[in-house]
């Protein structure tokens, strides 16, 4: 009687419990993504540099794909987990929130443009009942960009083909957010989730015309261009437990 009595003590507490454990085990799921870019521009000549302001944000809607593994203890859960984002944003010089920016740039057009990111992420969250939790959320990415800068080939602001640079390459950067998450019902989830992430690059500028001059103005072309992007994501999820 007593080992019986043992048995079932150990069955009934390894026995999953839903008012413990809403959230865990492993999750594949989808991101519809709403993704904002700005950025400011600090170009680098032979005797100055000239820092320009932030530009206005501009979106561009994406898709992402994911995956973690939730582990819960008395409705704390803990979720490592993989992203990768097709986030494809782009912002121009000319939609400075400074008016006088752009005419800074009228012989020319810059450009800051986010491909793709991938990385790794970890939840930190607390299921409030059995449809409802929260999170916050902290990751490391690697993004993919391309950087563009050109001038134009005489006074007549005819467009040159060559730009000053054409930059693509990669950063890796941190992120940070928060988000909730309800349940359907026990394979189906959905998830709102905001997070932001900031990363520098440095292009070195190819001086392919030299000094040009324009309406009686010389304009000398730069050698180093640093460009501080800033994204803000929103993303809406399809969560599937498996």
């Amino acid at each position: 009687m007593k080992l019986l009595k043992i048995i079932f003590l150990i069955t009934l507490l390894t026995q999953p419990n839903k008012a413990l454990s809403k959230t865990s085990g492993n999750y594949v799921g989808i991101d519809f993504i709403k993704s904002n870019l700005s950025f400011s521009r600090h170009s680098f000549y032979k005797n100055y540099s000239q820092k320009s302001v932030h530009t206005h944000p501009t979106s561009s809607d994406s898709l992402g794909l994911k995956y973690s593994y939730a582990f819960n203890y008395k409705n704390f859960y803990i979720a490592p987990g993989l992203i990768f984002e097709f986030n494809n944003v782009k912002n121009n010089l000319n939609n400075s929130s400074n008016p006088g920016e752009a005419s800074i740039d009228i012989q020319g057009s810059t450009y800051s443009k986010i491909r793709r990111r991938y990385g790794t992420k970890i939840d930190f969250g607390f299921d409030i009942n059995d449809y409802l939790s929260v999170y916050s959320t902290y990751g490391y990415a690697i993004n993919y960009f391309t950087n563009y800068s050109s001038a134009y080939y005489d006074s007549d602001l005819e467009p040159n083909e060559k730009p000053w640079f054409i930059y693509k390459s990669h950063r890796t950067a941190p992120f940070i957010g928060g988000g909730f998450r309800v349940k359907i019902n026990d394979n189906w989830l959905i998830n709102a989730e905001y997070n932001q992430t900031r990363f520098t690059t440095l292009s070195n500028a190819k001086n392919i015309y030299g000094d040009k001059e324009f309406f009686g103005v010389t304009y000398e072309s730069p050698h180093k261009t640093k460009f501080n992007n800033n994204i803000k994501t929103i993303k809406l999820g399809i969560n599937y437990a498996l």
